[in-house]
């Protein structure tokens, strides 16, 4: 077969392959897709093992391109190494980052799906098969950060000191230097995990 008829054959394969609902549903059916409350989120599924990361700052310049590197290194290792166990992803974020977050997870789905189609004769049907089970969940951050702000502005003081690149002259007059990096709320959610997800009764949170 010449090279030209071999990639015609290959990308009508894989036109074929996006444009089928088969394809289609494999992705969305695991992306449950717009943020919730973390006390909205149902418990995971029987079987399931609930597993939560923290993936936020996807549109800063500085930072965005690594984190969805990460992200994406973290789904294909869950895609390539699974052993059939179910997992419930939990994906704590804000607004901001959502849509780029749904658009990592259906990209990451559909180009593992797609990649054995160029290399295999069998049809996206048979493929879908061998996806591990998976079930995404965005979760807002401000819905855990929020209903405890006092305590976490208060943490703050004591677990963001050190040379940084703010200072903070409190009442007592005493000084405080914060380094941003620390500062964020999301280093302080940890404590909140068991009031705001108040129906799992295990999880897994990987940083």
């Amino acid at each position: 077969m010449r090279l030209l008829d071999l990639f015609l054959v290959l990308l009508s394969r894989i036109v074929h392959n996006v444009l089928s609902a088969d394809y289609m549903d494999v992705r969305y059916k695991a992306l449950n897709p717009g943020l919730q409350a973390a006390k909205s989120i149902q418990p995971a599924p029987p079987g399931y093992i609930p597993v939560a990361v923290l993936i936020l700052n996807l549109e800063q310049d500085n930072l965005g391109a690594t984190h969805v590197q990460h992200f994406n290194n973290l789904l294909k290792s869950i895609y390539s190494s699974s052993k059939g166990t179910p997992i419930y992803l939990l994906l704590i974020t804000d607004e901001e980052s959502r849509q780029s977050i749904e658009n990592v997870v259906l990209s990451s789905l559909g180009k593992f799906v797609a990649e054995p189609v160029i290399r295999s004769s069998r049809t996206s049907k048979q493929l879908t098969s061998t996806l591990p089970t998976l079930s995404v969940q965005l979760v807002d951050i401000e819905s855990i950060t929020e209903p405890h702000r006092e305590a976490i502005d208060e943490m703050k003081l004591y677990f963001s000191m050190g040379k940084g690149d703010r200072t903070e002259t409190l009442e007592d007059g005493s000084t405080h230097r914060f380094v941003y990096k620390y500062f964020q709320d999301l280093f302080f959610l940890a404590p909140f995990y068991p009031e705001e997800f108040l129906n799992l009764k295990r999880l897994i949170v990987l940083d």
